[in-house]
């Protein structure tokens, strides 16, 4: 079986390791796509697979690619996350309202901060805006095209760190970066699994 695996950065294998490990060791290929280097350059659980399990290969990070759209939907996927964790079921979790306002530009932050948009109904407004802005935006090309290169028997996309399960009724607004493999994915007709 042909297996494309996209996630965050190579660092983020670590997680995800002894899966792959196990994967090629049954004979399946297995394709890895990075979104953006490793902050750490941890490159070493890659490394070893690699070099262990010619079946396993990977691509350089996508990030150096131009794509047009990619600025406006990690914006927009940003503020939904921060939308979600001002609900009353993230109550109790500051460190992702924390993060997820760290991950927002300044002049949206100022916005979002204003009495009226924090209010259970602002929330609200502003969720529903966020996804029908979200699903105007057209899926990444290049995306489009790696996935239709690798021709996957299945997609894997990795968890991001302020993402949540993905469900099939919500592809988008889980992670900033990864939706699109996801949707290209199903544009296919191959099954993936989040």
């Amino acid at each position: 079986m042909k297996i494309v695996f996209s996630m965050r950065h190579s660092g983020a294998l670590r997680n995800f390791a002894s899966t792959v490990e196990e994967l090629a060791r049954r004979g399946h290929r297995i394709h890895l796509i990075f979104m953006r280097p490793d902050k750490l350059g941890e490159s070493r659980p890659l490394r070893e697979l690699t070099r262990s399990y010619p079946t396993v290969t990977f691509a350089e990070p996508i990030d150096t690619v131009s794509r047009p759209w990619a600025p406006l939907a990690r914006v927009i996927r940003s503020v939904g996350d921060y939308a979600r964790y001002q609900t009353p079921a993230y109550r109790d979790a500051q460190a992702l309202r924390d993060r997820a306002t760290r991950h927002l530009p300044p002049s949206v932050r100022r916005i979002l901060e204003l009495p009226i948009v924090r209010s259970r109904a602002g929330l609200a407004v502003i969720t529903h805006l966020l996804r029908l802005v979200e699903r105007a935006i057209p899926a990444d090309p290049f995306v489009v095209d790696l996935v239709r290169s690798q021709a996957p028997d299945l997609l894997l996309v990795g968890q991001e760190p302020l993402g949540e399960p993905c469900d099939a009724a919500d592809l988008r607004g889980k992670r900033r970066d990864q939706p699109d493999f996801l949707l290209s994915h199903g544009r296919l007709s191959r099954p993936a699994a989040p």
